[in-house]
């Protein structure tokens, strides 16, 4: 009997599985693999918990150096020009826009 992977050997018996919850008929080895299943749900859990956890230190670490890092005061700076920036374009777009639309209106009335 030739060896098989261990992948293709879970892929056939979880399709066995399939099989028998789709029947309805309750197959020896369902107990079994509802247990597997459980485990594998439980350890992806633990994974993504463990990324979550790896990903808010290193978002704290972060934080703190651009607190107090070396040219954490040029970034607070550049993040203040960026701001003032993204307002006055703003409100330049929408002066232009009510200027253009005022004009449009006293254009209309000429005619």
């Amino acid at each position: 009997m030739p060896a098989i992977s261990y992948e293709r050997y879970m892929f056939f018996h979880l399709l066995g599985v399939l099989r028998s919850l789709v029947s309805g008929k309750q197959s020896p080895h369902t107990t079994r693999y509802n247990s597997i299943e459980i485990n594998i749900l439980k350890t992806m859990d633990i994974t993504k918990k463990a990324k979550d956890e790896l990903e808010k230190r290193i978002k704290r670490i972060e934080d703190f150096i651009a607190e107090k890092g070396v040219g954490s005061s040029y970034l607070a700076r550049a993040k203040r020009v960026q701001r003032n920036i993204n307002l006055a374009i703003v409100i330049g777009s929408l002066i232009t826009f009510a200027g253009i639309t005022v004009w449009l209106l006293n254009r209309e009335d000429k005619e």
